[in-house]
């Protein structure tokens, strides 16, 4: 049983690795700029550039956001790469 595990693990991680991970290129650009655009609020946070009401409404969209990610994944129009 732990060998058929361990081989499913492999195989999955060699897919992922190889861009088999079911999602569309503008699935992908959709969290590659998300991924920016938090990074760069993180530094002018981190830079004490930010208000704690500008951080409250980040928050508020980030999650905004991540709640429709939630729905298309519900309706199986968006494909995850990880569990």
């Amino acid at each position: 049983m732990k060998r058929i595990l361990a081989c499913v693990l492999i195989v999955a991680l060699v897919l992922a690795c190889l861009g088999c991970t079911g999602m569309t290129a503008a699935e992908k650009a959709w969290i590659q700029d998300k991924a920016n655009r938090s990074a760069a609020y993180v530094a002018l946070m981190e830079k004490g550039e930010t208000s704690a009401d500008q951080d409250k409404a980040w928050i508020r969209s980030q999650d905004a956001s991540w709640q429709l990610w939630a729905e298309r994944l519900k309706i199986g129009s968006a494909a995850p790469t990880a569990p």
